[in-house]
């Protein structure tokens, strides 16, 4: 898809420690939860969900692993928009 993943380190969601006004952004209710939980030690910090900014709406953005290469582009489309539409929000 053209994103250069060069500098980019996985971190399990166990080992993940958010920081003081980070942004956390969920990509189905369960992350959400989780997230909100870890927030709650992080003063200033904010949960969301990612599909609640996708235009229509989708709440749940399934793990586009293993499925069609369509449905991984559309993801792929789907979360593109988003983190460009939040970074711009986070911007100004």
């Amino acid at each position: 898809m053209g994103v250069d993943l060069t500098l980019h380190r996985a971190t399990r969601a166990s080992e993940f420690r958010a920081s003081v006004g980070d942004l956390l952004v969920g990509f189905e209710p369960a992350h959400v939860a989780a997230l909100t939980e870890m927030s709650r030690k992080v003063p200033g910090s904010q949960v969301t969900l990612l599909g609640a900014w996708s235009r229509p709406p989708n709440l749940y953005v399934h793990d586009p692993y293993g499925t069609s290469t369509e449905y991984f582009r559309a993801c792929f489309r789907r979360i593109e928009s988003v983190v460009v539409l939040l970074s711009r929000k986070v911007e100004r």
